[in-house]
Protein backbone atom coordinates (compact mmCIF):
# COMPACT_ATOMS: atom_id res chain seq x y z
CA UNK A 1 0.00 0.00 0.00
CA UNK A 2 2.73 2.29 0.69
CA UNK A 3 4.49 1.50 -2.52
CA UNK A 4 0.86 2.50 -4.08
CA UNK A 5 0.29 5.43 -2.77
CA UNK A 6 3.95 6.36 -3.20
CA UNK A 7 3.82 5.56 -6.74
CA UNK A 8 0.51 8.08 -7.33
CA UNK A 9 2.73 11.43 -6.02
CA UNK A 10 4.85 10.77 -8.64
CA UNK A 11 3.64 13.47 -10.30
CA UNK A 12 3.49 17.05 -8.43
CA UNK A 13 1.13 17.13 -5.25
CA UNK A 14 0.38 19.30 -2.27
CA UNK A 15 -0.31 18.24 1.24
CA UNK A 16 -2.99 18.91 3.19
CA UNK A 17 -2.37 19.58 6.82
CA UNK A 18 0.14 21.73 8.95
CA UNK A 19 0.77 19.02 11.94
CA UNK A 20 3.23 16.69 13.62
CA UNK A 21 1.07 13.92 10.71
CA UNK A 22 2.07 16.17 7.83
CA UNK A 23 5.80 16.76 8.81
CA UNK A 24 6.41 12.97 8.75
CA UNK A 25 5.20 12.39 5.73
CA UNK A 26 6.67 14.95 4.38
CA UNK A 27 9.90 13.43 5.97
CA UNK A 28 9.07 9.90 4.72
CA UNK A 29 8.11 11.14 0.94
CA UNK A 30 10.99 13.75 0.14
CA UNK A 31 14.10 11.47 -1.30
CA UNK A 32 11.84 10.61 -4.07
CA UNK A 33 9.06 13.74 -3.64
CA UNK A 34 11.01 16.36 -2.77
CA UNK A 35 11.06 18.15 -5.82
CA UNK A 36 7.15 17.48 -6.47
CA UNK A 37 5.90 18.88 -3.62
CA UNK A 38 4.22 21.99 -4.39
CA UNK A 39 2.47 23.70 -1.62
CA UNK A 40 0.84 23.23 1.79
CA UNK A 41 -3.06 23.87 3.28
CA UNK A 42 -4.06 24.39 6.62
CA UNK A 43 -7.76 24.93 7.88
CA UNK A 44 -8.06 27.68 8.83
CA UNK A 45 -7.90 31.37 6.27
CA UNK A 46 -4.62 32.33 7.35
CA UNK A 47 -1.41 31.03 9.03
CA UNK A 48 0.26 33.93 9.34
CA UNK A 49 3.22 32.17 7.10
CA UNK A 50 4.17 32.36 4.08
CA UNK A 51 6.34 29.23 3.76
CA UNK A 52 6.31 25.70 5.16
CA UNK A 53 7.98 22.73 4.67
CA UNK A 54 10.02 24.81 2.34
CA UNK A 55 6.98 25.22 -0.42
CA UNK A 56 4.34 28.07 -0.03
CA UNK A 57 1.38 28.34 2.23
CA UNK A 58 -1.78 28.71 0.71
CA UNK A 59 -5.53 28.57 2.23
CA UNK A 60 -7.78 26.00 1.15
CA UNK A 61 -9.95 28.27 -0.69
CA UNK A 62 -7.14 29.05 -3.35
CA UNK A 63 -7.00 25.40 -3.62
CA UNK A 64 -9.78 25.12 -6.37
CA UNK A 65 -8.20 28.28 -8.18
CA UNK A 66 -5.09 27.59 -7.94
CA UNK A 67 -3.75 24.22 -7.58
CA UNK A 68 -6.83 22.38 -8.88
CA UNK A 69 -4.83 19.67 -11.07
CA UNK A 70 -2.92 18.57 -8.50
CA UNK A 71 -3.70 15.40 -6.03
CA UNK A 72 -3.77 16.23 -2.61
CA UNK A 73 -2.55 13.99 0.18
CA UNK A 74 -4.53 14.55 3.17
CA UNK A 75 -1.85 14.71 6.03
CA UNK A 76 -4.08 14.06 8.76
CA UNK A 77 -4.61 11.05 10.85
CA UNK A 78 -8.23 9.04 11.03
CA UNK A 79 -10.67 11.78 13.17
CA UNK A 80 -12.57 14.75 13.66
CA UNK A 81 -10.31 17.24 11.70
CA UNK A 82 -10.10 14.58 8.70
CA UNK A 83 -13.77 14.48 8.37
CA UNK A 84 -13.43 18.24 8.54
CA UNK A 85 -11.05 18.70 5.64
CA UNK A 86 -12.96 16.28 3.54
CA UNK A 87 -15.96 18.16 4.20
CA UNK A 88 -14.28 21.34 3.37
CA UNK A 89 -12.74 19.68 -0.33
CA UNK A 90 -16.10 18.42 -0.52
CA UNK A 91 -17.57 22.01 -0.63
CA UNK A 92 -15.32 22.93 -2.86
CA UNK A 93 -15.84 20.47 -5.55
CA UNK A 94 -12.43 18.99 -5.35
CA UNK A 95 -11.98 14.84 -5.73
CA UNK A 96 -8.31 14.45 -6.62
CA UNK A 97 -7.40 13.60 -2.99
CA UNK A 98 -5.63 10.43 -1.77
CA UNK A 99 -6.24 9.48 2.05
CA UNK A 100 -3.09 8.22 3.66
CA UNK A 101 -2.79 4.67 4.03
CA UNK A 102 -2.75 2.81 7.61
CA UNK A 103 0.73 1.23 6.47
CA UNK A 104 1.25 5.08 5.57
CA UNK A 105 0.06 5.92 9.14
CA UNK A 106 2.44 3.05 10.84
CA UNK A 107 5.32 4.13 9.30
CA UNK A 108 4.92 7.85 10.24
CA UNK A 109 4.59 6.84 13.96
CA UNK A 110 7.24 4.56 13.63
CA UNK A 111 9.71 7.24 12.42
CA UNK A 112 9.09 9.68 15.18
CA UNK A 113 8.92 6.99 17.81
CA UNK A 114 12.63 5.70 16.52
CA UNK A 115 13.98 9.25 16.31
CA UNK A 116 12.98 10.45 19.58
CA UNK A 117 14.53 6.95 21.05
CA UNK A 118 17.49 8.33 19.32
CA UNK A 119 17.42 11.66 21.45
CA UNK A 120 16.65 10.12 24.52
CA UNK A 121 19.48 7.64 24.28
CA UNK A 122 21.79 10.57 23.25
CA UNK A 123 20.75 12.13 26.49
CA UNK A 124 20.82 9.69 28.91
CA UNK A 125 22.55 6.69 27.17
CA UNK A 126 21.22 3.20 26.84
CA UNK A 127 19.96 1.86 30.44
CA UNK A 128 19.13 5.38 31.70
CA UNK A 129 17.04 6.27 28.36
CA UNK A 130 15.21 2.54 28.24
CA UNK A 131 14.11 3.25 31.84
CA UNK A 132 13.07 6.65 30.92
CA UNK A 133 10.94 5.68 28.46
CA UNK A 134 9.09 3.01 30.55
CA UNK A 135 8.48 5.37 33.52
CA UNK A 136 7.68 8.03 30.95
CA UNK A 137 5.08 5.18 29.56
CA UNK A 138 3.49 5.05 32.70
CA UNK A 139 3.39 9.01 33.71
CA UNK A 140 1.13 9.18 30.98
CA UNK A 141 -1.21 6.32 31.91
CA UNK A 142 -1.37 5.21 35.74
CA UNK A 143 -3.06 7.60 38.56
CA UNK A 144 -0.84 10.20 39.97
CA UNK A 145 -2.64 10.38 43.31
CA UNK A 146 -2.28 6.32 44.20
CA UNK A 147 1.57 6.10 42.99
CA UNK A 148 2.65 9.12 44.57
CA UNK A 149 5.62 11.35 43.21
CA UNK A 150 9.01 10.08 43.67
CA UNK A 151 12.81 11.39 42.70
CA UNK A 152 14.83 9.73 40.58
CA UNK A 153 18.28 10.51 39.33
CA UNK A 154 19.22 10.18 35.88
CA UNK A 155 22.79 11.11 34.21
CA UNK A 156 22.60 13.28 31.63
CA UNK A 157 25.15 14.53 28.63
CA UNK A 158 27.11 11.94 30.61
CA UNK A 159 28.17 13.92 32.64
CA UNK A 160 25.55 15.56 35.29
CA UNK A 161 23.76 13.89 37.88
CA UNK A 162 19.82 15.23 36.76
CA UNK A 163 16.70 14.35 39.84
CA UNK A 164 13.07 14.20 38.38
CA UNK A 165 9.87 13.87 40.59
CA UNK A 166 8.32 10.62 38.97
CA UNK A 167 4.59 11.40 38.14
CA UNK A 168 4.87 14.95 38.26
CA UNK A 169 5.35 17.95 35.76
CA UNK A 170 8.86 17.65 35.80
CA UNK A 171 8.86 14.50 33.38
CA UNK A 172 6.80 16.59 30.66
CA UNK A 173 9.25 19.36 31.25
CA UNK A 174 12.68 17.61 30.53
CA UNK A 175 10.44 16.13 27.57
CA UNK A 176 9.48 19.53 25.97
CA UNK A 177 13.47 21.33 27.07
CA UNK A 178 15.61 18.32 26.10
CA UNK A 179 13.72 15.52 23.52
CA UNK A 180 11.35 17.67 21.43
CA UNK A 181 8.80 16.32 18.85
CA UNK A 182 8.33 16.87 15.07
CA UNK A 183 8.60 20.89 14.10
CA UNK A 184 7.54 22.66 11.11
CA UNK A 185 10.79 23.07 9.73
CA UNK A 186 10.94 18.72 9.02
CA UNK A 187 13.22 18.58 12.32
CA UNK A 188 12.92 16.88 15.57
CA UNK A 189 13.88 19.04 18.22
CA UNK A 190 12.97 20.47 21.98
CA UNK A 191 11.32 24.14 22.59
CA UNK A 192 14.88 25.24 23.53
CA UNK A 193 16.93 23.80 20.68
CA UNK A 194 18.21 27.38 19.47
CA UNK A 195 20.99 29.44 20.09
CA UNK A 196 21.69 32.10 22.67
CA UNK A 197 22.72 35.51 21.99
CA UNK A 198 26.43 36.44 22.75
CA UNK A 199 26.07 37.76 26.64
CA UNK A 200 28.20 37.76 29.69
CA UNK A 201 25.20 36.70 32.03
CA UNK A 202 22.04 33.91 31.04
CA UNK A 203 19.24 34.98 33.81
CA UNK A 204 17.08 32.43 34.44
CA UNK A 205 13.58 33.67 35.92
CA UNK A 206 11.33 30.92 37.06
CA UNK A 207 14.00 28.45 37.03
CA UNK A 208 12.00 25.01 38.22
CA UNK A 209 14.05 22.17 38.86
CA UNK A 210 17.20 23.86 36.51
CA UNK A 211 16.19 21.69 33.54
CA UNK A 212 17.23 25.21 31.25
CA UNK A 213 19.92 26.43 33.33
CA UNK A 214 21.60 22.80 32.96
CA UNK A 215 21.29 22.67 28.82
CA UNK A 216 22.20 25.65 28.24
CA UNK A 217 25.42 26.40 31.32
CA UNK A 218 26.80 22.70 29.97
CA UNK A 219 26.89 24.31 26.17
CA UNK A 220 28.58 27.53 27.06
CA UNK A 221 30.91 27.26 30.19
CA UNK A 222 32.27 30.88 29.75
CA UNK A 223 28.86 32.50 30.67
CA UNK A 224 27.58 33.08 34.03
CA UNK A 225 24.29 31.86 34.79
CA UNK A 226 22.23 32.70 37.36
CA UNK A 227 19.02 30.72 38.25
CA UNK A 228 16.09 32.11 40.57
CA UNK A 229 13.34 30.19 41.86
CA UNK A 230 11.02 30.74 44.81
CA UNK A 231 8.89 27.56 45.24
CA UNK A 232 10.27 25.26 48.16
CA UNK A 233 10.16 21.49 46.55
CA UNK A 234 11.51 23.11 43.09
CA UNK A 235 14.21 24.79 44.72
CA UNK A 236 15.52 21.74 46.26
CA UNK A 237 15.81 19.59 43.29
CA UNK A 238 17.25 22.96 41.41
CA UNK A 239 20.18 22.56 44.24
CA UNK A 240 20.71 19.05 43.55
CA UNK A 241 20.72 19.50 39.91
CA UNK A 242 23.24 22.55 39.57
CA UNK A 243 25.61 21.77 42.47
CA UNK A 244 28.25 20.79 39.79
CA UNK A 245 28.06 23.66 37.81
CA UNK A 246 30.88 26.34 38.65
CA UNK A 247 29.77 28.98 35.77
CA UNK A 248 25.79 28.90 37.80
CA UNK A 249 24.70 30.86 40.67
CA UNK A 250 21.41 30.02 42.05
CA UNK A 251 19.14 31.48 44.69
CA UNK A 252 15.76 31.68 46.03
CA UNK A 253 13.68 34.74 45.42
CA UNK A 254 11.31 35.86 42.87
CA UNK A 255 11.13 38.28 40.03
CA UNK A 256 8.75 41.17 40.67
CA UNK A 257 7.82 44.37 38.66
CA UNK A 258 9.84 46.31 42.13
CA UNK A 259 11.59 45.47 45.23
CA UNK A 260 9.37 43.89 47.62
CA UNK A 261 8.43 40.82 49.49
CA UNK A 262 6.67 38.21 47.81
CA UNK A 263 4.66 34.92 48.57
CA UNK A 264 4.13 31.94 46.83
CA UNK A 265 0.43 31.39 46.56
CA UNK A 266 -0.72 27.47 45.63
CA UNK A 267 -2.54 27.80 42.45
CA UNK A 268 -4.56 30.62 41.78
CA UNK A 269 -8.20 31.24 42.81
CA UNK A 270 -9.61 32.31 38.53
CA UNK A 271 -7.82 30.62 36.28
CA UNK A 272 -9.10 32.16 32.62
CA UNK A 273 -11.67 30.71 31.20
CA UNK A 274 -12.54 28.33 32.80
CA UNK A 275 -12.06 28.56 36.84
CA UNK A 276 -9.92 25.36 37.44
CA UNK A 277 -6.63 25.08 38.75
CA UNK A 278 -3.99 22.71 37.48
CA UNK A 279 -1.93 20.27 39.90
CA UNK A 280 1.32 21.88 41.14
CA UNK A 281 0.23 25.62 39.73
CA UNK A 282 1.27 28.24 41.57
CA UNK A 283 2.30 32.14 41.24
CA UNK A 284 3.93 35.06 43.30
CA UNK A 285 2.37 38.19 44.86
CA UNK A 286 2.96 40.70 47.00
CA UNK A 287 3.36 40.41 50.62
CA UNK A 288 4.14 42.00 53.72
CA UNK A 289 8.07 41.35 54.97
CA UNK A 290 6.60 39.61 58.06
CA UNK A 291 4.02 37.36 56.11
CA UNK A 292 4.62 33.64 56.64
CA UNK A 293 6.53 32.11 54.08
CA UNK A 294 7.49 35.80 52.58
CA UNK A 295 10.83 35.86 50.13
CA UNK A 296 12.60 38.39 49.15
CA UNK A 297 11.90 39.63 45.96
CA UNK A 298 13.81 41.83 43.25
CA UNK A 299 12.73 43.65 39.49
CA UNK A 300 14.57 42.66 36.93
CA UNK A 301 16.06 45.65 36.71
CA UNK A 302 17.89 44.62 40.11
CA UNK A 303 18.68 41.54 39.30
CA UNK A 304 20.93 43.00 36.23
CA UNK A 305 22.71 45.11 38.51
CA UNK A 306 23.03 43.03 41.17
CA UNK A 307 25.51 40.67 39.32
CA UNK A 308 27.00 43.94 37.09
CA UNK A 309 26.01 42.39 33.66
CA UNK A 310 26.20 45.04 30.99
CA UNK A 311 24.68 42.38 28.36
CA UNK A 312 22.38 39.49 29.13
CA UNK A 313 19.91 37.04 28.13
CA UNK A 314 16.85 36.46 29.85
CA UNK A 315 14.41 33.51 30.31
CA UNK A 316 11.15 34.46 31.70
CA UNK A 317 8.63 31.62 33.06
CA UNK A 318 7.06 33.93 35.88
CA UNK A 319 3.67 32.38 36.14
CA UNK A 320 1.90 35.26 35.29
CA UNK A 321 4.33 38.25 36.69
CA UNK A 322 5.25 38.77 33.10
CA UNK A 323 2.40 41.16 33.39
CA UNK A 324 2.88 43.11 36.31
CA UNK A 325 6.52 43.13 35.31
CA UNK A 326 5.70 44.28 31.63
CA UNK A 327 2.90 47.14 32.55
CA UNK A 328 4.07 48.23 36.00
CA UNK A 329 7.46 47.81 36.15
CA UNK A 330 10.77 49.88 35.18
CA UNK A 331 11.69 48.64 31.34
CA UNK A 332 15.05 50.54 31.41
CA UNK A 333 16.63 47.03 31.80
CA UNK A 334 15.61 46.13 28.21
CA UNK A 335 18.53 48.17 27.23
CA UNK A 336 21.03 45.58 28.73
CA UNK A 337 19.24 42.45 27.10
CA UNK A 338 20.24 41.04 23.76
CA UNK A 339 17.52 37.91 24.06
CA UNK A 340 14.55 37.43 25.90
CA UNK A 341 12.47 33.82 26.12
CA UNK A 342 9.41 34.16 27.73
CA UNK A 343 5.96 32.25 28.06
CA UNK A 344 3.37 34.36 28.37
CA UNK A 345 0.68 33.12 30.54
CA UNK A 346 -2.36 35.52 29.15
CA UNK A 347 -4.92 33.02 29.89
CA UNK A 348 -4.00 32.55 33.78
CA UNK A 349 -4.53 36.24 34.51
CA UNK A 350 -7.62 36.80 32.35
CA UNK A 351 -5.58 39.33 29.55
CA UNK A 352 -6.09 37.52 26.23
CA UNK A 353 -4.10 40.43 24.72
CA UNK A 354 -0.99 40.56 26.76
CA UNK A 355 1.32 38.35 23.90
CA UNK A 356 0.11 41.18 21.56
CA UNK A 357 1.02 44.17 24.43
CA UNK A 358 4.15 42.58 25.38
CA UNK A 359 5.12 41.74 21.58
CA UNK A 360 4.56 45.48 21.10
CA UNK A 361 6.53 46.75 23.63
CA UNK A 362 9.75 44.46 22.70
CA UNK A 363 9.19 45.74 19.02
CA UNK A 364 9.05 48.86 19.93
CA UNK A 365 12.79 48.72 21.60
CA UNK A 366 14.81 47.02 18.51
CA UNK A 367 13.40 43.44 19.03
CA UNK A 368 12.39 40.78 16.31
CA UNK A 369 10.24 38.09 17.78
CA UNK A 370 9.94 34.01 16.50
CA UNK A 371 7.35 31.58 18.33
CA UNK A 372 8.94 28.25 19.42
CA UNK A 373 6.46 25.55 21.44
CA UNK A 374 5.13 27.58 24.36
CA UNK A 375 7.59 30.48 24.72
CA UNK A 376 8.26 33.21 22.10
CA UNK A 377 11.62 34.19 21.83
CA UNK A 378 12.56 38.25 21.57
CA UNK A 379 16.46 38.98 19.83
CA UNK A 380 17.24 42.58 19.61
CA UNK A 381 18.41 43.82 16.45
CA UNK A 382 22.01 44.80 15.63
CA UNK A 383 22.68 47.76 15.04
CA UNK A 384 24.58 48.93 11.86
Amino acid sequence: MWKKVSKALKSEFVIYGNGKMAHLLYALLAEENRERLVAAFVVSESTGEDGYLHVPVVTADRLKQEYAEYPVLIGVENGKAREEILEKLKELGVSNYILPTRAMLEKCHNYHKKCRKRKVRSLLGFWGGLLYRILYWLHKRVYIKIIGKRVVRWRIFNKYKLSMRLFSRDLDFFENIYIGDWNSDNTFKGEYDFEIRECDTVFDFGANIGLFTMRFAHFFPEIKFIAVEPEESNYKLLERNLSSFENVRYVKSGVWYRDAYCKVFPGRTRVFPSNTLSEGSFYIGECASDAENAIESFSVGSWIERYHSAKCVIKMDVEGAEKEIFELGNLEWLDHCVQLIVEIHSKHRGDILLEDKIAGVMESRGFDWFLQGENIIFVKKIQT
